[in-house]
């Protein structure tokens, strides 16, 4: 399984410290989970950090983890990269299920995630999302309870106010533009009708966040001319390693349109030398589109 989803990496985590082993396994059961291509990569690729800081914490033996050790790594992703701490979750869950891991030795979890986490379930189970929008909306919801001190006062969503609301979005402007804060104010209304759905708040909150207003035509344009295009290619040196793979990378996405996450997730076993196709997986679906 593994081999299948890292061509060219498989050996490397297959070699990892503690968790080597069980990565073919991890990647099966992902699977089995339904997490999509992309998903199953990326969760891959979180469970490789989690290796390294448990190697750091001196942790060499699959019998000597315990939940402590695994809760103290979900505590250091959540500052690190708190929209990806969740992965620790997944993690241990697989730990458990496999008998790795015992439920009993597992710290109680904090009401945020326990709160985040049944949201990101609804999401899952209800509204059938991808394992990827899951989890980004559940970083938003899990950042949100968290500016509100809901570990603190849990009974701060019996009393939320449109203010609070408004608050939460000045926090989100901090660091997004009005097109950037359009999705998370989506989120925190999908989220306002779960909690009053769960009798958590009251009902009509989410109709009280405005979402920003993005005028057609505010911005330049997005596209160049294909003259422009063909200048810019034709600056790129092409007589180094290095300048190759910068054409070859703007040339898919000047030509097809693709965009970066999509030319970074190619492999050679994408690329179909003698039928003169490549394919490219989609982030969401994990399904392949083919082109020529």
């Amino acid at each position: 399984m593994l081999t299948q989803i890292f061509p060219q990496d498989s050996r490397r985590y297959l070699s990892l410290p503690l968790l080597g082993p069980l990565m073919d396994r991890y990647a099966g059961w992902l699977q089995e989970q339904r997490y999509t291509w992309r998903s199953t990569r990326y969760e891959l690729r979180m469970a490789a950090h989690a290796a390294a800081y448990l190697k750091r914490r001196a942790v060499r033996r699959i019998e000597d983890l315990s939940a402590e050790h695994l809760a103290a790594c979900h505590l250091l992703f959540g500052r690190k990269f708190p929209e990806e701490a969740g992965s620790v979750h997944v993690l241990a869950r697989f730990l458990h299920e496999s008998g790795f891991l015992k439920k009993s030795a597992a710290p109680p979890p904090r009401p945020v995630d326990t709160l985040a986490g049944a949201f990101m379930a609804h999401l899952r189970d209800v509204r059938g999302y991808a394992a990827s929008t899951i989890r980004r909306q559940g970083g938003i919801v899990a950042e949100f309870l968290t500016w509100l001190r809901f570990e603190e006062a849990p009974d701060r969503l019996a009393s939320l106010r449109a203010a609070d609301l408004e608050g939460f979005v000045r926090h989100l402007g901090r660091r997004m533009g009005r097109v950037g804060l359009q999705k998370p104010i989506a989120t925190m209304r999908s989220f306002l009708r779960f909690l009053a759905a769960e009798g958590l708040t009251p009902a009509g909150l989410d109709g009280m966040i405005d979402t920003p207003r993005v005028y057609r035509q505010e911005q330049l344009p997005r596209s160049l001319p294909w003259s422009t295009v063909e200048s810019f290619l034709g600056s790129i040196k092409r007589d180094s390693a290095i300048g190759k793979r910068d054409y070859a990378i703007f040339s898919l996405i000047a030509t097809y349109g693709l965009r970066a996450c999509d030319v970074v997730a190619v492999t050679l076993d994408d690329i179909q030398w003698r039928d003169g196709r490549f394919r490219i997986r989609q982030s969401k679906t994990g399904h392949s589109l083919e082109f020529p």
